[in-house]
């Protein structure tokens, strides 16, 4: 079973990116998280095999999520989306091997390919 954990503060957006984690694949069991600071004890306390990042929450935001989650998650993969297109430029300045970016608009199609990547 392949643990992802999500965090993502919008009540629409947040439970279709977890509904469609699931849907992608049997093996993927997911945690959706709303504030920074629970995702990041969750992390941890439990470290999932990869996570899906927004870049704005209510505790929270910007390129910092990132720089904080890879030195506490150094195991898997991580994928990132925003609306702010700045935002995502900063996390893509910062080179992290295992990140991936998306603007928020593509992140669904991005996500079903990056998933597909995890579950290979």
């Amino acid at each position: 079973m392949t643990k992802v954990y999500i965090l993502e503060d919008d009540s629409l957006l947040g439970p279709t990116m977890k509904d469609l984690v699931e849907i992608s694949g049997e093996h993927f069991e997911t945690k959706l998280f709303v504030y920074f600071s629970d995702f990041m004890a969750a992390v941890k306390n439990s470290p999932p095999d990869a996570t899906i990042v927004d870049l704005n929450v209510p505790d929270k935001s910007g390129a910092s999520i990132v720089s904080e989650l890879s030195v506490a998650f150094s195991r898997g993969p991580v994928f990132v989306y925003s609306g702010d297109y700045e935002a995502l430029e900063a996390v893509s300045a910062l080179a992290l091997p295992r990140v991936s970016t998306s603007y928020k608009t593509d992140s669904f199609d991005t996500v079903i390919g990056w998933l597909e990547g995890l579950a290979a």
